[in-house]
């Protein structure tokens, strides 16, 4: 009896040391998910940052009319995949420290205004007595924050 009863809990125990990690079982968490997601965005970002490199902060009156047309389609990219990423992080605040929730409530609005003057401005329009501005961006990660 004393044999089974011990083969019995050796069975056991090595089934339950066997048993795979819950979030293996049922997936990533929300906040995993959420990063994982937000990882994905800040890479096409960093790429498309690159890229806005020789715009940052320069007269559109030092570039030809073809360039600004790409910088300004450029940047409409870049808009575009911040307002998605600010409203991934915006509607998950519990995972973000309160200073990345600082940081994000203080953007997003700013992208979002860019996001609407993009809906209102389909298409690039030069005006050379405007001295117009490519606006600066810096690149960097909310979870540098």
């Amino acid at each position: 009896m004393r044999i089974k009863l011990a083969s019995a809990i050796v069975i056991i125990g090595l089934m339950v040391s066997s048993i795979a990690p819950a979030n293996a079982i049922f997936g990533l968490s929300k906040c995993e998910k959420v990063k994982k997601q937000v990882l994905a965005y800040e890479s096409q970002e960093k790429a498309l940052a690159q890229k806005w490199g020789p715009a940052n902060g320069q007269l559109h009156s030092r570039f030809t009319l073809m360039q600004n047309q790409f910088f300004f389609s450029l940047h409409k990219s870049i808009v575009n995949l911040e307002v998605k990423m600010y409203t991934i992080e915006k509607n998950n605040p519990s995972c973000f420290t309160i200073t990345q929730n600082e940081y994000i409530n203080k953007v997003y609005p700013l992208w979002k205004e860019w996001e609407s003057y993009y809906l209102n401005n389909p298409k690039y329009v030069y005006v050379p007595r405007m001295y117009q501005t490519w606006n600066k961006i810096s690149w960097g990660s909310i979870y540098n924050q």
